[in-house]
């Protein structure tokens, strides 16, 4: 059976009523379409395995030479992994969960159907809230009239409703498409926290200028309450004590990186959102940063 399936599990019944308290109606539960997963349910294994970078960027590279009809040898993947034992421990143990066949000494079949590592990353960020971070947490989230698709991940922290966007692109290819969907959905959804997510060791410097580049184009001059200064001027973000986290000035959300681990910023983001006003249901994004509703009529009718 292929290790990626179009099976939906039920929402996180905690996030659901969160969602319900929103006024939000989810579409449909989880679904692990486009997932890699191990055939042989072992996912916490599974997942902790994932969490090594280089596992990441293994499977990563797999998917696309799947995707592109490529065979998957020994020879394509060495750059990947390091030393031929590390990778060749790595081959066997995803043939043992079940998501390669060794078709001979240095060729692997694919078992799965995913196209692309990108689900797979959310599913991970998903599981790591549960289970590191003792929040219950959904991926690839579907809400009725939500713009742009599915939220990556939705995670309930205490009484915070945090929104992480999982990116596995370069930094150097976040566009302005990218930059309006991440605002248009922040806005939209009103979380108490949002986290841009990059699965890179690169540095976030072309995504911060480009998220000030394309917001000082589209802010207007009299836009109230916002003057460009704050929001993105000279200061625009200040790295955290810890490398790998942006925090923005403007209070509502940070970007992120995987250097020096995925795991150890995911819980940097935490501690910046810890200070995040909390939002209640019926509350929207005009709450955020003690401004009001009337602070963020441009930015609505920005991305209306």
């Amino acid at each position: 059976m292929p290790c990626s399936t179009s099976k939906v599990a039920p929402l996180d019944l905690q996030l659901e009523t969160v969602y319900r308290q929103r006024g939000l109606v989810p579409s449909r539960g989880v679904s692990y379409r486009g997932i890699i997963l191990s055939q042989t349910r072992e996912d916490d294994a599974y997942a902790k395995f994932l969490l090594n970078p280089r596992h990441r960027k293994l499977l990563r590279k797999i998917a696309r030479l799947h995707a592109d009809g490529s065979d998957v040898t020994i020879k394509a993947l060495e750059n990947v992994k390091g030393k031929d034992e590390a990778l060749t421990a790595s081959l066997k143990q995803l043939c043992t969960w079940g998501i390669l066949r060794k078709a001979s000494d240095s060729v692997y079949t694919p078992l799965f159907l995913a196209q692309d590592f990108g689900p797979t990353l959310e599913w991970l960020v998903a599981w790591w809230f549960r289970h590191e971070a003792a929040s219950p947490a959904d991926w690839g989230v579907r809400l009725d009239e939500a713009p742009g698709g599915d939220f990556d991940v939705l995670a309930q922290v205490g009484e915070r409703l945090l929104y992480v966007e999982c990116k596995t692109g370069r930094p150097d290819q976040f566009g302005l498409k990218d930059v309006t969907h991440f605002f248009h959905r922040l806005v939209w959804l009103a979380p108490a926290y949002g986290v841009l997510l990059f699965d890179t060791e690169e540095g976030l410097d072309p995504v911060i200028e480009r998220l000030s580049r394309e917001w000082d184009k589209c802010v207007p001059p009299d836009a109230p309450n916002q003057p460009r200064s704050r929001l993105f001027g000279e200061d625009r973000f200040r790295k955290w004590k810890w490398d790998g986290v942006w925090e923005c000035r403007v209070d509502w959300f940070n970007l992120a990186n995987a250097q020096p681990s995925l795991e150890r910023n995911l819980r940097g983001s935490l501690k910046v959102a810890a200070s995040a006003p909390v939002l209640t249901s019926g509350q929207t994004v005009g709450r955020l940063g003690g401004r009001t509703e009337e602070d963020f009529t441009w930015l609505f009718q920005l991305f209306s």
